[in-house]
Formats: C-alpha cells, structure tokens, sequence
C-alpha cells in the first residue's frame, strides 16, 4: 500500500520590526542629505548673486571716483585748483563705518543738466559722500557748475551708486598717507587712496542685515605732479645799482682831489619790493618732513587777495 505525502506549503515570511526601522532611518538620513544639499546649494548660489551685485556697485562708485579725481583742475591760480578730504566715522546697525567726504574742483565736457545749453562750462565743483536715509544708501554726488569761494554749497546732488555703505579716502605726499587733507594748505597730494564697501542685499531691505555680503574694493588714484618753475635769474637792473653804489663809496673816498663828485645814479635799488598779497612763495611743509609745502590762499587780513571761507564740506544750498 502506497501512501501519499501531501505538499509542504511555501509560508511568506515578512519584514521584521527591526528591519523596519532600520529602513526608515536610511531612507530618513537619505532624503536629509539631499535637503541639505539643495538648501545649500540655494543658500550658495544666492550669496554669490548677492556678491557679484555688491561688486558691480563698487565698482560703479570706483569708476565714477576715479573718473573725477583724474580729471582735477591743476593751475598756478590756487582759487581754481582745490582738494579737500575730511575723515568721518558713522554709526551704523553694522558698526562704525568709515564715511569720508570729499571736494574736488575737475574739469568735465557732461553738463549738469541734461538740457543742450544752460551757460555751464567745463569746470564743476564735486562733492562726494555718503547718503543714508529711508529709501536706502547710496553715494551722493553734488556737482555745482560756477568755482566760487563757496564751495561746500551749490550745485545739484544725485545718487551715482546705491548700496554703498562705506567710503575711505587718504591722501599721499610722497611719504605718508593722511586721512585728512586740505590743498589750500598742503597742495595737491601725489595720490589719493580710494577704499570703497557695498552691500549686496536687495535694495528695499536693510543693507546692514547681513555683514558677509559686503564687498571691499581699494585703488591708488595718482596726480600729475607739475614741478615748480625755476627760481628767476638776478635782474639786470640790480646789477646795474649795485654797480653805480660802488662807484659812488670809491667817489667818497677820493674827496676832492680827484675823480667826480658823489652823486649816485638812480634812486633806490632794485624793484619794490613786496609781489603778491601772502607774500613769496609758499613754505615747507610740516615740521620734521611731513607733506611738502603746497602753500595756499593769500589770507584776507585787510591787505590783498581774500581767502576761501574756512569749513567742512556739505550739501548746503
């Protein structure tokens, strides 16, 4: 008798508990790790837009500092020739800021105006700083048309480049670099140092909310330097004075035995003296060295000539 052993049924065996778990946190740590990376990769490619705008507003405001700084006005008249640099230090959400003024006398062919004649020239008073208020920050830049004696006043002012939150200027005289400098006083620098910080954020938003988007640029901006002229050669007419004076003491000398009678030539010697209102030459710059001596204004102290009045530069009308 045969007997017959029934099939032996395949049992589906499942994932365990454990085996769960472990996939869940796999798949967890997975999908964790692409997140991040996505969101730094965002974070990254935002931060870089964010630069690049920063350094395209510096540069804009390099550019247009250099341009008027190359183009200053460089005259023996002194009334027409002026730089003035003055250090100021700001407060801002972010820290001090260096924001420096500076006034410049340049020669350019734009007009002010866009209007195609209103009787300006080619000389302009610029005045640069820093402008912060609640539309934003921005350089500023006034532009007056007519050189007057009131240079820190006129003209019209408009933003040149926005977001940017910091400006240093020094000036150099062969030697050292100053952070404030007056041509009426020290002449006209050898080269101005420009360091100019933008902010990259979005323009609407604080442009002092995140201080790792600020953008430093710095140049040298160099000025021909014009060597002064060479001392005048002795005037022939004094030679002649000193020879008729001379001839005059031998005359008194032989009394009246001999030779002519003392009576000397022309009256005086040489020219009057004096030349123009402040007298000379300027001077030698600072004790111990320091800037050369650009000289400056002759000062109006009831004689000739009268001097620019003495102050800081602003947007006064």
């Amino acid at each position: 008798m045969i007997h017959l052993t029934p099939p032996r049924r395949r049992t589906r065996r499942g994932f365990t508990l454990v085996e769960l778990i472990v996939a869940g946190m796999a798949g967890m740590l997975v999908v964790g790790a692409v997140t991040i990376s996505l969101f730094q990769s965002a974070r990254a490619r935002s931060a870089t837009k964010s630069r690049l705008v920063a350094y395209s507003r510096a540069t804009a405001a390099m550019d247009q500092l250099r341009r008027e700084i190359s183009s200053t006005i460089r005259r023996s008249d002194l009334f027409e020739t002026r730089i003035l640099l003055y250090d100021e230090m700001t407060p801002t959400p972010a820290g001090d800021m260096e924001r420096d003024e500076l006034l410049v006398y340049n020669i350019s062919l734009r007009p002010t105006r866009p209007n195609e004649y209103s009787g300006e020239g080619q000389e302009y008073e610029s005045h640069f700083r820093i402008g912060d208020d609640d539309t934003g920050v921005s350089l500023w830049q006034r532009r007056d048309p007519v050189l007057d004696e009131w240079g820190d006043g006129g003209g019209i002012a408009s933003p040149v480049a926005a977001g940017i939150v910091g400006l240093k200027i020094e000036a150099y005289d062969g030697q050292s670099w100053y952070e404030e400098w007056d041509s009426d006083i020290d002449g006209i620098p050898w080269a101005l140092k420009i360091t100019v910080t933008a902010s990259g954020n979005e323009l609407g938003d604080d442009p002092y909310s995140d201080d790792e988007l600020f953008t430093m640029m710095r140049t040298v901006i160099a000025l021909d330097r014009v060597m002064p002229p060479p001392p005048p050669p002795p005037l022939e007419e004094d030679d002649e004075n000193a020879g008729q004076d001379s001839s005059q003491d031998d005359a008194g000398l032989e009394g009246p035995t001999g030779g002519r009678p003392g009576a000397g030539g022309r009256p005086g010697g040489g020219r009057p003296g004096g030349g123009r209102p402040g007298g000379g030459r300027p001077g030698g710059g600072r004790p111990g060295g320091g800037r050369p001596g650009g000289g400056g204004r002759p000062i109006d102290d009831g004689g000739g000539g009268g001097g620019r009045p003495i102050g800081g530069p602003g947007f006064g009308g």
